[in-house]
């Protein structure tokens, strides 16, 4: 057992106490009738400062069972505050609003869409430059997507599992964006509402475009046809391009709910 459990706190009134003392000590003496009957040490009766010295030693002592309870009581609310802070989103409102929107049905409308490599037309081409062409239509395509899903005008579902038969169909002929029945067999492939062929056309080193073709899988017909005109065969070039692309496609969206669907 704790010091706390053996000595519950209390008020002590030493005064009181010292009389009590004092009228028993002379209730033994006075039944004796002598001195040397009692054989207990003889108490004398202390002074009002004496016994002011002994409960001043005793507050000096530390505090009472009741106040070490009370500051422990305050110290555990203020952890358990602190404790419970980082974790106020996992409330229960915290909970259902993370399920509201991870099951909005705004997302879940969203129509699907495979994007496919993007193909070159050149009509002079260029071998010391065909790796950094090669590396840009990749670099663009990522960048369609990238905005696709940013602004949530489509979700872009993933071309792996239809790889190898897009891998086919580009053996067999020039450019995929030409073959409307290969983005039909592909986007049924993976599932996609929605399949966007790009390419990009150059002219000469300083006029080129970029090109993009949605078409709706079940029907078979195309929603949407957008072009932009860069200046220069450079990686900023056909950056600043795509981004431009995606801007008017989002603003468009703003304005037409439809648009590209």
């Amino acid at each position: 057992a704790s010091f706390e459990d053996e000595h519950p706190a209390r008020d002590f009134d030493w005064l009181n106490l010292g009389n009590r003392l004092w009228s028993h000590q002379q209730g033994v003496e006075g039944e004796a009738g002598d001195e040397r009957a009692c054989p207990t040490r003889q108490l004398s009766k202390p002074t009002r400062g004496e016994l002011r010295q002994r409960e001043q030693r005793i507050l000096d002592a530390g505090p009472t069972t009741a106040a070490l309870a009370a500051r422990r009581a305050e110290g555990e609310d203020q952890l358990m505050k602190k404790t419970r802070q980082p974790f106020a989103w996992l409330s229960l409102p915290g909970l259902l609003v993370a399920c509201l929107l991870w099951t909005s049905p705004s997302w879940a409308e969203v129509p699907t869409l495979v994007v496919l490599d993007f193909d070159l037309l050149e009509d002079h081409p260029d071998a010391s430059r065909a790796s950094d062409q090669q590396r840009r239509l990749e670099a663009v395509r990522t960048g369609f997507i990238e905005g696709m899903r940013e602004h949530e005008l489509y979700r872009v579902v993933d071309l792996s599992p239809a790889r190898e038969m897009l891998d086919r169909f580009k053996s067999q002929r020039a450019n995929i964006y030409t073959c409307a029945s290969c983005q039909v067999e592909i986007g049924k492939a993976v599932g996609a509402r929605y399949v966007a062929a790009g390419w990009v056309q150059k002219v000469s080193n300083l006029i080129l475009n970029i090109n993009i073709e949605i078409r709706e899988v079940d029907a078979d017909r195309v929603v949407l046809n957008k072009s932009v005109d860069i200046r220069g065969n450079t990686d900023r070039s056909w950056r600043r391009g795509m981004a431009f692309m995606v801007r008017d496609f989002v603003q468009r969206r703003e304005q037409d709910a439809d648009y590209g669907r």
